[in-house]
């Protein structure tokens, strides 16, 4: 079973600055607003693909990744991968 969440606008705001900042913290943030501590030693295993964001914020953020001025394209190329890999999944918002 898949939890999906949609961020406040400070929630995204908060996990785009951090994801522009660095990468990791990007996700480690992101998992924060499901509640999960992706820093805890203790913690359980987490699969992403059981977490899910709205697709206009899961492009958002993946966008702030690869919009770092501060690492060469090789590694915004690595990163955005890895946000992929170890992110959430999206879905599709219904039209309203």
């Amino acid at each position: 079973m898949t939890t999906e969440l949609t961020l406040t606008d400070e929630q995204l705001m908060h996990v785009c600055t951090m994801a522009l900042n660095n990468w990791v913290d990007g996700i480690v943030e992101t998992f924060a607003c499901f509640g999960v501590d992706l820093l805890d030693p203790d913690g359980p295993s987490v699969n992403p693909r059981d977490y899910a964001l709205p697709a206009r914020q899961w492009r958002a953020i993946a966008e702030c990744i690869a919009g770092s001025t501060s690492i060469d394209k090789l590694a915004k190329a690595n990163h955005t991968l890895d946000w992929m890999n170890l992110g959430p999944s999206s879905f599709e918002e219904p039209d309203e």
